[in-house]
């Protein structure tokens, strides 16, 4: 969390520089990663669902990867979907491509604007590319170093590719980016024992 908030506050100054420097809504990795930039995490989703709701896949997975595909699609419904779409929602930061020139109408990540004003802050998208944090640190608990620390690197290098293209496009800024980065990984360690919990509750039971 300490380097989480000290990463958000020395990016802050930079991030309407930046976006001057960068963003050019016409650029094709940038449109590419607006239009298919959740592709590969809707994939997961989809192949998480099929192990949990199709008999013959369950049967036939460890018990591991069928926690993983709970916990993969609990951090996707409370993220991506509900923590990151009420906080757009209600903190109304303009896009870089919304200010059409007008620098005085940019705001800092910190200073709140009007509900529905906004979409900016945080990034989707990022929070998305980031969706498989949680299933590191349950890699990591089973004792699956190797595998947790090949998908952190992985996690880690889409989500930085993801980021450069939000903010390339001009919908995003740097601490919009890092502020989605970041919370994945914060919530990512209760998200596995929620996963895990969501699993022995409701789902294990299943044939």
């Amino acid at each position: 969390m300490i380097v989480w908030g000290t990463a958000l506050f020395l990016a802050s100054p930079y991030d309407l520089e930046l976006s001057q420097s960068l963003a050019d809504p016409k650029d094709g990795f940038g449109r590419f990663i607006w239009l298919w930039g959740t592709t590969p995490s809707g994939v997961l989703y989809v192949a998480a669902l099929a192990v949990i709701m199709v008999p013959r896949l369950r049967k036939n997975t460890s018990d591991l990867v069928r926690v993983a595909a709970v916990t993969l699609l609990v951090m996707a419904l409370l993220h991506p979907l509900f923590i990151t779409t009420s906080i757009k929602l209600l903190w109304g930061r303009q896009r870089f491509v919304e200010l059409g020139g007008d620098w005085s109408r940019f705001t800092l990540f910190y200073v709140p604007g009007r509900p529905l004003a906004g979409e900016s802050f945080p990034s989707g998208h990022v929070a998305t590319a980031f969706v498989c944090s949680p299933l590191v640190f349950l890699l990591a608990r089973e004792g699956r170093r190797l595998a947790a620390a090949l998908l952190c690197f992985i996690t880690i290098a889409w989500g930085v590719t993801v980021a450069y293209g939000r903010i390339l496009n001009g919908a995003h800024y740097l601490t919009d980016t890092i502020f989605s980065a970041g919370l994945s990984f914060l919530l990512a360690p209760f998200i596995v024992d929620l996963g895990r919990w969501t699993w022995n509750r409701w789902y294990r039971h299943l044939k």
